[in-house]
């Protein structure tokens, strides 16, 4: 008991002396960032500002006064945020400036992060550029090393001619949203984690776009970065046609941006998260059970270990009287305790439609036990412990607007994991494999 007793003081005196140094980090990175943006931050006159996106932009034209308010916000800090550079001989002008920052934010109006931190430089050249990288002349190029570079010719062409699903402004934002999350601490979590969702739903319709024949453009053929951008033109510029023709990919685009260009009279919906909320109460799961997660030696002993922890305390306090610092660690054993036997001895149900989870204990949290696949955005596999066997399973999914995730305790063998992930991948949901080569155990029957 005084070895428990000491770990626990130990632990306050961690959290203590590290508390401090964590928000002094938080401070001096804020202050980081108010100093980088004096450096090269671009002020413009939000009048002027105004002045250009109502005569210029149409998407700014639909909004109402608390849109339009939240747009020039936005606008104004992602200007303050990069360093726009003209080259080639062209002259920058603030409207430039503000129409391209527009386009960011228009891509951008629906996420909680919008300012896509690690792309600091926006080049704007006159018309298409040759990059030396490819040795070719590019209209657009959006990289990792943090710039983004357009042909103003072809970006006001893209706005020119909004019904053509040919939008240069919205392809480079788009890839410059995707890549945000390699470089970048302060992405839009969200987006990031639905977009395997988003991918295994639009699979399908890549390949098809590979082979041509398709609503989409064929260059989002070229690869699946370029795929998600070619939607992004098509989602802004043709979003009936792309509604009627893939409801699915164009429902899941709805949740992974956050707004709908078919409600314009109500600023896209873009300040709620209506689209997001996609559970079904009355869900039940159906049809013949696929799979079946098991109870191990790793569920046994980790019940083993909760229950010796409590009979040691109980012995203890009958033995030596119940403190107040016996009562506080007792405390945070019972929610360990708890924490360890639900996620143990949690069996999952994998049925044609849905997921059942069922508890050996009633759970303290609301939270869902069942789930439609169309909900589920992923399953993780990962290996956790020391051998050569997988002992978790993690199920991500959307949960009133926000994404959750729960963790399972349990051994899959290696075809297992790929017959299952064929099943999961059929029914649209993101597969994680990690460290597959190590499942080598044979095949065992689930049910």
């Amino acid at each position: 008991m005084e070895f428990i007793k000491g770990l626990g003081i130990l632990l306050l005196v961690v959290a203590t002396a590290f508390a401090p140094l964590f928000g002094l980090y938080y401070i001096i990175k804020n202050l980081v960032g108010l100093f980088d943006r004096s450096v090269y931050g671009r002020k413009v006159d939000l009048k002027y500002a105004e002045i250009i996106l109502s005569s210029k932009f149409a998407y700014y034209q639909k909004l109402d006064s608390w849109g339009k308010a939240r747009f020039m916000r936005r606008l104004h800090r992602f200007i303050e945020n990069k360093d726009f550079i003209g080259s080639g001989g062209i002259i920058l002008t603030d409207e430039m400036i503000v129409l391209i920052s527009a386009c960011a934010i228009q891509l951008t109006f629906g996420l909680k992060e919008y300012k896509l931190n690690h792309f600091s430089k926006i080049f704007v050249y006159p018309k298409a550029f040759y990059s030396k990288v490819s040795k070719q002349y590019h209209k657009g190029e959006t990289n990792l090393a943090g710039a983004i570079v357009l042909s103003w010719s072809h970006f006001l062409e893209g706005y020119s001619k909004p019904n053509d699903k040919i939008n240069l402004g919205l392809h480079e934002m788009a890839h410059a949203l995707r890549f945000d999350k390699f470089k970048s601490d302060e992405y839009d979590r969200f987006f990031n984690r639905y977009y395997d969702k988003w991918q295994v739903v639009a699979k399908g319709e890549f390949q098809k776009t590979r082979e041509g024949d398709t609503f989409f453009r064929e260059y989002g053929g070229t690869n699946v970065n370029e795929f998600f951008a070619v939607c992004v033109e098509s989602y802004f510029e043709a979003p009936a046609e792309f509604k009627r023709l893939h409801p699915g990919i164009y429902a899941h685009m709805r949740i992974l941006l956050n707004q709908d260009p078919l409600e314009d009279f109500n600023n896209f919906s873009a300040s709620r998260n209506n689209y997001r909320k996609v559970h079904n109460p009355d869900f039940e799961p159906e049809g013949k059970m696929i799979y079946k997660t098991r109870f191990g030696s790793k569920n046994i002993l980790s019940l083993l270990f909760a229950a010796g922890v409590w009979i040691f305390m109980l012995v203890s306090n009958i033995n030596n009287g119940i403190s107040g610092d016996q009562v506080f660690f007792g405390i945070i054993l019972l929610v360990a305790g708890y924490y360890i036997t639900e996620n143990a001895f949690s069996r999952i149900s994998f049925y044609a439609n849905g997921i059942h989870v069922k508890s050996l204990v009633p759970s303290l949290f609301k939270r869902y036990t069942k789930f439609s696949y169309e909900e589920v955005i992923c399953v993780e596999f990962e290996q956790h412990s020391f051998d050569e066997t997988n002992d978790q399973i993690i199920i991500v999914y959307l949960d009133n607007g926000k994404i959750r995730k729960r963790t399972f305790i349990d051994d899959f063998s290696r075809d297992e994991i790929l017959q299952f992930a064929d099943f999961l991948v059929a029914r649209k949901v993101a597969v994680k494999l990690n460290a597959l080569a190590k499942y080598s155990r044979p095949l065992t029957p689930r049910y």
